[in-house]
């Protein structure tokens, strides 16, 4: 049986002027976990009683997983692509960003995303197809960019 803290909910106790959440739980693959948490200073008991009965039934249950990480979007994954390639300092930089940013607008009008969210969709929803339907763009356009 889990440790209960002195707020009867598992895993929660106080630390001087902070609550700490601490609990061990077997996700739902079945691999033992520990999540801990200190919840910031000024946050009201009840907010961390709130806190903690939420985490005691998101996390094994797998509703919430604070290791996940959100979806990179093709908006930030061009944007990281671009600051990474700045701070390199290549100089073929400011052509690849010219190209990734008139992919971008095309993106926000493109009929074949717009069901998808468009620029904001995660970037493992872009399918091959949207890719050549870009590049059929390129050519019904006459532009040389990404052929």
């Amino acid at each position: 049986m889990p440790k209960r803290g002195s707020f009867n909910v598992q895993g929660l106790s106080r630390e001087g002027d902070r609550y700490r959440f601490d609990f061990r739980y077997r996700c739902p693959s079945g691999v033992r976990r520990r999540h801990v948490e200190r919840l910031p200073r000024g946050t009201t008991e009840k907010a961390a009683i709130a806190r903690a009965m939420f985490l005691v039934g998101a996390l094994p249950s797998g509703a919430y997983d604070p290791h996940a990480r959100p979806a990179l979007t093709l908006r930030s994954a061009v944007e990281e692509y671009n600051a990474s390639q700045a701070a390199e300092g290549l100089p073929i930089a400011a052509a690849r960003a010219s190209h990734l940013r008139a992919f971008l607008a095309w993106a926000k009008v493109a009929p074949s995303l717009s069901k998808r969210g468009r620029d904001a969709m995660p970037l493992e929803n872009l399918a091959p197809v949207d890719v050549e339907a870009y590049r059929r763009h390129l050519r019904a356009t006459g532009s040389t960019r990404g052929t």
